[in-house]
């Protein structure tokens, strides 16, 4: 069974050679917690925390100052330059209490992965020969290690929402030169590339997955969009030709294919709070803690939702919701497996965890700066964290496969380069995410 390590080694294959990372996780203990306001089905939840920050040897040693050499060669001599923090939620239906806890048997269980926080923050700028930024490369060995945990399990459902930030993981980079921020119409359609090569990435590598008889979906919902942006989301149709990419069937094609839908992925008349799950620090989850929304449904929330600060006029916030079924056959009764050795802390351990990456002497607005906190965080992080070194060797890979295969993906996209344009034109570029990741076309 593969670990967390491994599968983000995998992502990043495609990288230079000897590129040399340094990753730290803080995973904490499953906790059982609430997910629904109401909730008339008695479900039975646990939760994990989950922190990944990944950082990439310096290839200056001017701003270290008298660190020693022992130091560098422990791997100090980092700088983050990507985040990313997730919860993991366990559900169980019916009023069995051992339905949600791990290495319990999977049947009957779902799993819920909101990502809550993602940002980045460069070394430098990023060659455009790389074929996907540092960010994105993270996302995909950690959804590659979710299937992997979770083998077996009813289903996987990965939920996110495009809020605009200047920053979520790392202090004052809103001010690093080599941070490029996205406006909002750009930071949807960085997403919804991500989800598109995710879903192609585990299905192009993942051979024990039942591509035919899978039902993949996939919805985004952005609230006051005009019926061009509908069309964009709803006739958008991903098709990806696979190649199992083991020796003896090489060359043998399948064929995967799902479609984007506008709007959640719940019906309409069904009260809202009774199926839609509530996260921490989520748009919908503040409309539901109001006393007067105990009777709404699902539309009426979309309704009050589309008035509000956040995702009213002005700003294109996307929710977006991504469903992977999992095949019973490969089921994973032994989930503790894929953690055996890890380092698990407490909640209040990982709210120190979060007061360190923001302690007012963290500071990534220059290379210089960043460097060094990033080499006092590694310092303070130790009692909390797993550490883990890996070095990218260029390869044929099967992310290599699939990256090129993106090249030819049979799609319609004109829609989406017009609003792409037009988000860079207009609006504001107040989000988060790495220079490389979206590139705009030229006037």
């Amino acid at each position: 069974m593969q670990k967390l390590e491994n599968c983000l080694n995998k992502a990043f294959s495609i990288l230079e050679d000897h590129e040399q990372y340094n990753c730290i996780s803080c995973i904490t203990k499953p906790l059982e917690t609430s997910l629904y306001k109401n909730d008339s089905k008695n479900r039975h939840v646990t939760e994990q925390k989950v922190l990944i920050l990944l950082g990439k040897k310096s290839k200056t040693n001017q701003s270290l100052g008298n660190r020693s050499d022992e130091s560098l060669e422990n791997g100090l001599a980092f700088q983050f330059v990507a985040g990313i923090q997730t919860r993991e939620y366990i559900v169980g239906e019916g009023s069995n209490q051992e339905n949600g806890n791990l290495g319990e048997k999977s049947l009957g269980r779902r799993v819920l992965v909101y990502i809550e926080k993602v940002d980045s923050c460069n070394s430098s700028k990023i060659s455009g020969s790389q074929k996907a930024g540092n960010v994105r490369l993270l996302l995909l060995g950690y959804f590659d290690y979710l299937v992997e945990k979770y083998m077996g399990f009813g289903s996987l459902e990965v939920y996110t929402f495009s809020k605009s930030q200047p920053e979520y993981l790392f202090a004052s980079s809103k001010l690093n030169p080599n941070k490029r921020l996205l406006s909002s119409t750009l930071l949807v359609s960085w997403w919804r590339k991500t989800m598109d090569l995710m879903i192609a990435y585990i299905y192009n590598s993942r051979s024990e997955l039942d591509f035919k008889a899978s039902k993949i979906c996939a919805n985004l919902w952005i609230p006051n969009t005009d019926p061009n942006t509908r069309k964009w989301v709803n006739q958008q149709q991903v098709v990806y030709n696979k190649s199992i990419l083991d020796g003896e069937n090489e060359g043998k094609e399948q064929t995967v294919t799902f479609s984007w839908k506008f709007g959640f992925p719940f019906d309409g008349n069904e009260l809202a709070s009774g199926c839609i799950p509530c996260f921490p620090d989520d748009p919908i989850t503040r409309q539901l803690a109001k006393k007067e929304s105990a009777g709404w449904s699902v539309n009426h929330l979309s309704e009050m939702l589309s008035i509000t600060e956040e995702c009213g006029s002005g700003h294109q916030t996307g929710f977006f919701y991504l469903t992977i079924p999992l095949p019973p056959s490969a089921a994973n009764d032994n989930i503790e497996e894929t953690l055996h050795g890890r380092k698990l802390v407490s909640n209040e351990d990982m709210k120190n965890v979060e007061m360190i990456l923001f302690d007012r002497s963290v500071d990534f607005s220059t290379e210089e700066l960043a460097i060094k906190s990033s080499l006092n965080l590694v310092e303070k992080l130790k009692p909390y964290v797993n550490d883990y070194q890996f070095v990218s060797v260029n390869c044929s890979s099967s992310i290599q496969k699939v990256l090129e295969k993106m090249k030819n993906v049979q799609n319609k996209r004109k829609n989406q380069d017009e609003n792409d344009k037009a988000g860079s034109d207009n609006g504001p570029r107040t989000n988060i995410l790495s220079g490389m990741l979206i590139k705009r076309k030229k006037k």
